[in-house]
């Protein structure tokens, strides 16, 4: 049987790669964990090289998940940079998929520590989650409520991007769509409103 599709890769939702260094296993864990309602709801796909069973073909697979991909992630630390395996292999592969722009890809670079990513001239081409007002903050930073917080968010931006929601659409005061607006959660006024006439 074809290893795709007998894997994850063949379950017919958009598959999302997992680019990271094992050294970052732990905030791996902790994204999985936020992605993991999103994978139950069938709206995506996790692929990981935790995935390859012994004796798999690791290398074929790694590509045929790039290749799958609708959605990468890069999980970005200073161990991510300093990858060879990574910064030559998974990065330029699916940096020329995304220059393409053929087939839809997203990448979605995620600060999980501080460094200095912009010496990677491609993660200056993309923008860098999760943010506030200064900047990419590292999911590292803060408390580990402000952690979760942050991890919270990337999951519900990952959910909207899957569901063709434009990041600038996602921001407090955009717009909302007409399909977006549900009547029965508008605001009650009172008894009396008064206009302007």
């Amino acid at each position: 049987m074809d290893p795709i599709t007998a894997s994850p890769l063949a379950h017919g939702c958009p598959v999302l790669f997992l680019s990271y260094a094992h050294a970052d296993a732990l905030w791996k864990d902790r994204l999985l964990a936020h992605l993991g309602s999103l994978e139950r709801r069938a709206l995506l796909t996790v692929w990981e090289d935790s995935q390859i069973a012994s004796g798999d073909d690791w290398h074929g697979d790694i590509d045929a998940a790039m290749d799958a991909a609708s959605l990468a992630i890069f999980l970005v630390s200073p161990a991510f940079l300093r990858s060879q395996f990574i910064q030559e292999t998974e990065v330029p592969h699916l940096l020329a998929r995304w220059e393409k722009r053929a087939d839809g890809l997203r990448i979605y670079p995620i600060l999980a520590e501080p460094c200095d990513w912009e010496l990677a001239s491609y993660l200056k081409r993309l923008q860098v989650r999760p943010s506030n007002v200064n900047g990419p903050t590292a999911l590292s930073a803060g408390t580990s409520h402000e952690q979760a917080e942050r991890l919270a968010a990337v999951a519900k931006e990952i959910r909207l991007l899957l569901a063709g929601i434009r990041p600038a659409e996602m921001k407090k005061g955009a717009p909302l769509r007409p399909e977006d607006i549900a009547i029965a959660r508008l605001p009650l006024t009172g008894e009396h409103v008064l206009g302007r006439d």
